[in-house]
Parts: structure tokens; sequence; C-alpha cells
């Protein structure tokens, strides 16, 4: 009985003593005696909004507490202020990018300051990386004389108003709104817009960002003269022109070929000619004429037509420029657009290999590979002979390779470029050699086989891959004295089967 009084006492102390909340007096028995200290905020959360950051928090139980003080830094911005000591709230308006830290704690009337609490928030700003996620409306423009062309971004619920403002021909402002049905339409032209490169053209936006509390009226978007150009597009200005931006001192030469060319010339698969109304002269275009197909119907292959991924935004584009700058389209096969008639394009049937003098295999002195192929290096000569029914192929292994032939003619020639022709093959008897046809080759001429230079604009060129089918690499400057003739290609992969097929590779003069 005595045992259970002692710990009834022990167990009322114990309930007296944790009447004072832990978070706002702690106490030390050390020196003087007791130390009390002001009450603790807690729950600090920070909202991040438009250039703000609004801040929550609890205060505690002890009276004493006469203000709130909060302080604030981040790399260049530093700050405090004292709040009433009931404040729960508080915004810092007009930051900057960067990540702040606040730091809250109560203070009594002796000046005496709690614990702190911390926390951590970035506001909204145009460098979070948040904004820039949201629409520019705009994806893709043109300027066509006084005509505005633009492709439009989808529509989504976060936009809330779009404008677009610029100057008309007669020097007035126009605020032009955007509507969804405008972005559903994705394809726009605006006329009468002024064609003085000091009168920008801006886009006004108004939205929402995904966990930002407040409509945003973001900074007005100015469109860029920048042109910016498909890699495809690029690729085939180069390897067909020669023209490259990919420097300073080359994008000038680039950017003039654009501005004054008439007639451009297309052969092989592209995604879109989304970019031919970027050049303002254009008169035509031509398609396939620089793909060779064997002229028997009994060998067509679904290779034989160069393929156009992205038909819709493409044949926009056409219109469009057949509309105002009256281009026309010449075809030839079936290329690019199948069945399909197009009212501005004249069909002229398969491309006729040109009259070429071709250098006869009795002028060439030898013919090597790097990889040694006991079976290969017997149809090695089938390359020289201009006969696309004779091959030079490669044993079967289950990995790819790649092969240096080399040929050296006898005495050094004038020549004009490089004819390399597919393996013939009929589809219908033989099903496997389509996909061991090279799609790609590198070819490059030397007369001392320490100085060597690519045949055309470009060192990789691309190949059609119908059966029988020639391609003629022409020699960049015209014509070159060569005598020797080096030609990278590489095996294909046919499930596990690895291989390569060639038909013919003979320099024309």
């Amino acid at each position: 009985m005595k045992r259970y009084v002692i710990n009834l006492l022990v167990l009322a102390v114990l309930l007296v003593s944790c009447n004072e909340s832990l978070e706002d007096t702690y106490s030390d028995y050390a020196g003087n005696g007791k130390i009390r200290y002001v009450g603790k905020c807690t729950e600090l959360d920070i909202t991040p909004g438009w250039k703000r950051l609004s801040l929550q928090w609890k205060n505690s139980m002890d009276a004493t507490v006469d203000k709130i003080k909060v302080t604030w830094s981040s790399d260049n911005v530093k700050g405090d202020t004292l709040l009433d000591g009931n404040a729960t709230t508080f915004e810092l308006r007009d930051l900057e990018e960067g990540t702040f830290r606040f730091d809250i704690c109560g203070v009594d009337k002796n000046n005496n300051e709690s614990l702190t609490l911390t926390n951590y928030g970035r506001p909204y700003t145009e460098d979070h990386e948040a904004v820039r996620t949201f629409t520019n409306v705009i994806t893709k423009f043109y300027r066509v004389g006084s005509n505005l062309v633009f492709f439009m971004d989808q529509w989504n619920d976060n936009i809330i108003d779009v404008k677009l403002k610029y100057t008309d021909v007669q020097g007035y402002e126009i605020t032009l709104p955007l509507e969804e049905k405008d972005f559903t339409k994705n394809f726009i032209t605006l006329k009468n817009v002024s064609t003085l490169p000091t009168d920008s053209i801006f886009i006004l936006r108004e939205g929402k960002l995904e966990g930002c509390p407040d409509t945003i009226r973001f900074s007005p978007l100015a469109l860029s003269s920048t042109k910016t150009f498909t890699s495809e597009f690029e690729s085939a200005i180069r390897q067909r022109y020669g023209f490259s931006n990919q420097t300073e001192a080359g994008k000038l030469d680039f950017d003039n070929f654009i501005d004054t060319v008439k007639v451009l010339e297309f052969d092989y698969d592209i995604t879109s000619f989304e970019d031919v109304l970027y050049c303002p002269k254009l008169e035509k275009i031509v398609l396939g004429k620089n793909r060779y197909l064997y002229p028997d119907p009994k060998y067509r292959t679904k290779a034989d037509s160069s393929i156009l991924h992205d038909k819709s935004r493409s044949i926009k584009v056409l219109d469009k420029a057949n509309e105002l700058v009256g281009l026309r389209i010449e075809r030839y096969g079936k290329h690019y657009f199948n069945d399909m008639t197009i009212n501005y394009m004249t069909d002229l049937g398969y491309s006729t290999l040109p009259a070429i003098n071709c250098i006869p295999v009795a002028e060439v002195d030898t013919i090597r590979c790097s990889i040694e192929d006991s079976r290969a290096d017997k149809m090695l000569i089938n390359l020289l002979d201009d006969d696309p029914t004779t091959r030079w192929e490669t044993t079967i292994l289950s990995y790819l390779r790649s092969y240096t032939l080399t040929i050296e003619l006898k005495e050094a020639k004038n020549i004009r470029g490089i004819k390399i022709s597919q393996m013939l093959f009929d589809p219908q008897l033989d099903s496997e050699s389509q996909y061991f046809l090279p799609p790609s080759i590198i070819v490059k001429t030397s007369m001392d086989q320490a100085d060597w230079k690519n045949v055309t604009y470009t060192e990789e060129n691309m190949l059609g891959r119908g059966s029988g089918e020639v391609t003629l690499l022409p020699i960049a400057e015209g014509s070159r004295e060569v005598r020797y003739i080096r030609v990278t290609v590489y095996d294909q992969m046919d499930g596990s089967a690895a291989r390569v097929k060639l038909g013919d590779i003979v320099p024309y003069y």
C-alpha cells in the first residue's frame, strides 16, 4: 500500500511539470536556476506566386510574445521586419529569381527572441523553368512580303488571353486577339503587316502555371528574325548545293542562297517541305529528278519512292507558297505524294539517266578491300564493270563491319563524278537483297593517297535503294584530276544477319 501511494505522488508531479508547453518554455537549473525562453512559432509554409512568396505559420501560446520577427535572404537580397505578435501571415513582393531563406521567431517586450523556424521558397519569375514551359503561341513563322504566315501551338486550359501586337503597312499599331478557334485552325496568314525591320511583332500572353495561384501577365514576346530550319532541309541544301550554316562565314552564304534561290531540288526521304516558304524568290521545286531507277517496271520495289512523312504540314506550306509567290512543283516518278494530285504540280514520269562516259575496267589497275573476305574478294571486279546485274556482296556474319574499298587507276584521269549503282534484283524472286543495300556511302579521291578530298560537298552521301538504282555523285568543283578513289560502305542488318551488297562504283567523265 505504501509503494502504491508513492507511485501516485510521482505521477502527480510529472503531470504538473508537463503543464508548460515544451515548444514554448525551456528550463535549465544550472547557475541561477530556471531560465524561461520566448515561445517558438511552428508549421511555417511558403507558397510561391508570381514574383512573390506568401508565408503562413502558427504562433505559440506564450502570452509574452509581443512581435513576430521575419528575416529573409537570397544571393543578393537581405531583409527583415517586425510584425504584430498575433500575425500569422506575411508576403514578400517584387522578387527577382532566386531561392529565399526565411527565419521566423517570436520576440517579447525585452527583445528576447525565441528559437527560429526556417523554411525556403522560390518565386515564379521569367527565369523559372516552369515559366519557359508556357506556350509561346507561335511555333514557326514566315515573313513573305507584307504577309505574316505562322503555325500555332495547341490550345490548353492554362491560357487566359493571347494577343498579337504589330504595325500594319500604313504605320498603325494593331492589337489582334487570338482565340481558341485560331489555335485549332493552326495555320494562319496575317496580311498587311509592316515590312520595316524596326517594326517588331509581339505576342502578349496571360495565363496560369501549375502550382502558382496567380494569373500571370507574361513579358511581351518579340518574334525573332532568325529562321528556324529543320535539320533535314539544311542537310538537303548542303548535299545538293554545298551551302551550310554551321559556321558564321558559311551562314552568310547560306542565307544569301535562301534569299535568292529560284529552284530547289529534293530527292530523298524528308519529314516536311515547310522551309521552302523561307525562300522569297522561289519559283519551283523539283522532286526526285536525281533518282535514276531501273527502267523495267518488273524491278519496282517499295524503296523506289521517296517518302514525305508530314504531308499535311507540307501541303499547307506549299499551297501558301503557291498562293503568295507562285510556287510550282515538278515531280519525277511517284516521289513524296504517291498518287495525290496537286493543281500546281506537273508529273514528268521517271527520271532518265543523263549521258555520261564511264571509265572502263581496263583502265583500272587494282581494287582492294580493307577486310579480307575470300568470298567477297572474288566479286570486287564486279564493282567496276558498270553492270548492275553483277554485284559485290560480303559474307553473312552476326555483327556489323565497315569496309574501305580502294580503286587505283592505271593513270590519272580528269573525272566529273562517281556513278554508284545498287545491285539489280527481282523482288518477286529475291526477298532479302533489299535489306542489304547501303543507304549511304562515303567517297573520296586522291592523287597520292596522302591528301584525300570528298567527291561532293559532304563526306557522306545518300543513295537511293531501288533495285538497280543509280546515284550520280558529281565532283563538287565540276571536275578533278584523280588517280585513287576510296569508298567506305557499311554492313546492313536484317534480323541477326549482317552483310552489304552493291552493284557498281564507276568514275565518269
